[in-house]
């Protein structure tokens, strides 16, 4: 076991239960860097960071940096809880053979549409995504999961009164009601109707019951996996852009990471931007995020993780504790937000989130 990330664990924990992460992709990117193996608190790795990194460029000795972010580093892999016994069993990278998973989402597609990831291109080959441990690995977690459910037969991008969550549901129960939403507006008979119902609730049974998980897989595992650049190309800045995968041509990991001049292994420097800052992908693709590893499996053994709270229990513990009553519709998105970001007080969010005049958020469910 990495006692960096044992040290990790425990800081996370100590920051969720205060309903403020704001500072752990800090963390993140402080304890991999530096090699601490010992506890300190946010506070204290904001500052110790801070000094680490406007002494590194005029250290005569890079070997440990290197050491620690490369030789002994990690890329992250972020995924829903479901998949972790699956992972255990055959690695991550293992296509998951679960033929009712597979049977529910082709029927949730056929009636209620197919995520846009799906429909851009089909997967030939075993593939997962990586990024450089820090801000994005965060982002991933926190996202619902897996995108083929949330940005398909769940997404409501183009809806004009999108079904928003209530205060003391779960979150299949929410799910199940943006599927009641969209029967509805589909018009399907009673049978079609019935059908769907029931296979949303094997595929929320199975994806909505979770905590995610965010695997560390050493990047020593990874050099000579062949890797694909995944991006996004926008053809029309007005509303909702029309969107283009780029797939850069298939490099090995140890090729991409060499030539867009992440590290160099003669004269063991780092760049800065090996470890993204952003929070919520790299559409400029100047970090190292979005990463596709092919055809590689990795086996769980040498894999560290860290387990976190699902993002929707987070949001509705967090408006429990506030006081919110029972049946209140909020804005998830903002308050998930200001707990990543901010760790906000209760009046911010009343006043920006589900009372919001302007969105009608407040009301009674």
């Amino acid at each position: 076991m990495d006692n960096r990330i044992l040290m990790l664990r425990q800081l996370f924990n100590e920051l969720n239960s205060k309903n403020d992460i704001s500072g752990f992709g800090k963390a993140i990117e402080f304890y991999i860097a530096t090699g601490y193996d010992e506890f300190l608190t946010i506070e204290e790795i904001k500052e110790e960071l801070e000094n680490y990194s406007n002494n590194l460029p005029t250290r005569a000795d890079f070997t440990h940096y290197f050491d620690n972010v490369i030789t002994n580093g990690y890329l992250t892999h972020s995924f829903n809880g479901y998949m972790l016994d699956h992972y255990k069993r055959n690695g991550i990278g293992a296509k998951l053979d679960d033929s009712e998973l597979t049977e529910n989402f082709a029927i949730l597609e056929k009636y209620l549409g197919v995520s846009h990831y799906v429909a851009r291109y089909a997967k030939t080959i075993p593939e997962f995504y990586v990024t450089s441990p820090g801000n994005n690995s965060i982002y991933y977690a926190l996202m619902q999961s897996p995108e083929r459910l949330w940005h398909g037969p769940l997404s409501q991008r183009d809806e004009e009164n999108p079904v928003l969550p209530v205060v003391g549901e779960t979150k299949s129960q929410y799910a199940m009601r943006i599927i009641e939403d969209k029967i509805a507006k589909r018009n399907l008979s009673d049978e079609e109707a019935d059908v769907v119902r029931k296979s949303a609730r094997i595929l929320f049974d199975k994806l909505c019951t979770t905590n995610p998980i965010i695997a560390f897989i050493p990047i020593r595992l990874l050099m000579e996996s062949y890797v694909l650049k995944s991006g996004i190309f926008y053809k029309s800045l007005d509303g909702y852009p029309e969107m283009d995968y780029v797939r850069e041509t298939g490099k090995t990991l140890q090729d991409y990471l060499c030539n867009q001049k992440y590290f160099n292994a003669e004269t063991k420097q780092v760049d800065s931007t090996f470890f993204c800052k952003n929070f919520g992908g790299d559409w400029d693709r100047s970090e190292l995020d979005d990463i596709s590893v092919l055809g590689t499996i990795i086996p769980f053994d040498n894999v560290e993780t860290i387990e976190f709270e699902d993002s929707f229990s987070v949001v509705q513990r967090m408006m429990k504790q506030w006081g919110v009553e029972d049946g209140t519709l909020f804005d998830f998105n903002k308050v998930l937000l200001t707990y990543y970001y901010y760790g906000q007080p209760k009046e911010k969010i009343v006043s920006e989130s589900y009372e919001s005049e302007k969105t009608s958020l407040g009301r009674k469910y």
